[in-house]
């Protein structure tokens, strides 16, 4: 019996508006607050990788290149 082959994961790609949007809400806030207005139906291991991301975004190497992306569009 041959199983039926596996489709990939689809991911979801986050503008730069988006990214901006949460960089912008997570300084006001904090990092829970943000994964749970922005990724509401998350499990706990899709929780830890939603706040390393949001991590990510709001370091001053990538939010420079964010907010520039954000704003020219």
């Amino acid at each position: 019996m041959s199983e039926a082959p596996r489709q990939p994961k689809k991911r979801q790609k986050y503008s730069y508006a988006d990214k901006y949007d949460m960089v912008l809400f997570n300084d006001v806030n904090d990092l829970s607050s943000t994964v749970d207005c922005y990724f509401p139906s998350l499990t706990s291991l899709k929780r830890h990788s939603a706040k390393n991301l949001v991590l990510d975004w709001a370091s001053p190497k990538n939010r420079a290149k964010i907010e520039a992306n954000a704003k020219s569009t």
